[in-house]
């Protein structure tokens, strides 16, 4: 009988540490540091494209011509932006490459509002009142 309430016990404690770790990961912020290695945003000369992705095309990826301000209002905006993992995407719709201390390429689902960085399987959400989706919509109009 003790042994019994013993096994119950440990299985339910293993339970709640189980749930409690998924919900405790699924809620983690992230930085752009977090999620950019060795990103550094303080560098004197700073780029950014913008690329369309249309995969009914020859030609996928058509550049998006932005101007340097525009190209700073993405980065600032970027480099605030706080972050959640999320289920993968791979409906992208543009594919942004950020020239900082070295260069960084996302890809990303304006419609989700997914960013993944090139070369990781893990997407991001942005969270919070971030501007960086609404800037990119009113620059590819």
């Amino acid at each position: 009988m003790v042994k019994k309430r013993i096994v119950i016990i440990a299985f339910l404690a293993l339970v709640i540490i189980i749930v409690g770790g998924n919900f405790m990961m699924k809620k983690t912020i992230y930085s752009v540091t977090d999620i950019l290695e060795g990103v550094d945003f303080d560098v004197e000369e700073q780029s950014l494209s913008v690329e369309s992705i249309d995969i009914k095309t020859e030609d996928m990826f058509k550049v998006i011509e932005i101007s340097e301000v525009q190209q700073k209002k993405l980065i600032d905006t970027f480099s605030k932006a706080k972050f959640q993992k999320t289920n993968y995407s791979s409906e992208w719709d543009y594919r942004i490459n950020i020239t900082l201390n070295k260069g960084y390429v996302l890809y990303l689902d304006s419609n989700k509002k997914i960013i993944v960085p090139e070369n990781k399987r893990v997407a991001y959400v942005i969270k919070g009142d971030n501007d960086f989706f609404s800037v990119l919509n009113e620059l590819v109009k």
